[in-house]
């Protein structure tokens, strides 16, 4: 299949449509129900991980769209931990073990849960991702991966793909 020129600004706003669902999702579904609690911590990481592949193809669509050079997106792309990041989630996503450079190969996502904080009627579920020696709220990483694509694309002179 060919990549058309605007073919990378339909994945982008895909992209942009699953960020909104990982955000909405990464603030965890907890609820009180007879029999107890009710916690569901797989949305956010299923629909974070959904996120990080459609962000880290993006950089397909737009090398073959032939939109951008790969020397290019790849050199700005090359020192951004956000794209370490992204690429990790992505690839171990997709293939279970990364073998390329990997940044973390061993990263993990999960659920933290305040059971205190649920007795008290507050918020208490939070998603995270552990990667790189840092525990990062699922919502945040998603938001940073967000951030490096906008700049990205503003350096490429990209910057009104959302529009």
């Amino acid at each position: 299949m060919q990549h058309e020129a605007q073919d990378w600004k339909q994945h982008y706003k895909a992209m942009k449509r699953w960020k909104d669902r990982a955000i909405e999702a990464s603030q965890g579904i907890s609820k009180r129900e007879s029999v107890g609690w009710l916690i569901d911590s797989t949305t956010a990481d299923d629909f974070g991980r959904a996120y990080f592949i459609w962000a880290h193809s993006l950089r397909d669509w737009l090398i073959k769209s032939e939109t951008v050079e790969q020397k290019k997106l790849d050199d700005l792309l090359f020192d951004q931990d956000a794209w370490k990041n992204v690429r990790d989630f992505a690839n171990k996503t997709k293939h279970s073990i990364i073998t390329q450079n990997p940044k973390d190969p061993n990263w993990i996502s999960g659920m933290s849960i305040d059971a205190n904080a649920l007795l008290r009627g507050e918020h208490g579920v939070e998603p995270y991702v552990y990667i790189g020696g840092r525990l990062i709220n699922f919502g945040e990483a998603v938001l940073e991966v967000d951030k490096m694509w906008e700049c990205v694309l503003a350096e490429l002179g990209l910057s009104g793909a959302s529009k």
